[in-house]
């Protein structure tokens, strides 16, 4: 697995092209919460809790911005938890290129 790092400083407003490398529902929160991951081009994982009905998929290019939330570990994994974030998609990868940037991972 690559080094990643945490991105931006906390409570500041960053901005960056990104990979949607999972989608996964919520329910215990509320049953349109989605948890997405990301990861960008630098390798660096980020995590953004969406709770709209606008769907995301695996492998979507995104022009992200949004504001650094908190700076975490998963698994022993460096990420960075964004909030209040606003997307615009840009290319769509297909299930087997998603895949392979997960698998990096």
């Amino acid at each position: 697995m690559r080094d990643n790092n945490h991105v931006g400083k906390l409570r500041h407003k960053i901005q960056l092209e990104v990979i949607v490398i999972g989608v996964y529902p919520l329910e215990e929160v509320n049953k349109n919460t989605q948890i997405i991951r990301l990861r960008d081009t630098a390798g660096n994982f980020l995590v953004w809790l969406k709770d709209d009905d606008s769907l995301l998929e695996r492998g979507n290019h995104l022009d992200i911005t949004g504001i650094v939330k908190e700076h975490d570990e998963y698994r022993g994994v460096k990420q960075t938890v964004l909030t209040r974030c606003k997307y615009t998609k840009f290319k769509v990868m297909t299930a087997n290129e998603a895949a392979q940037m997960e698998a990096i991972a």
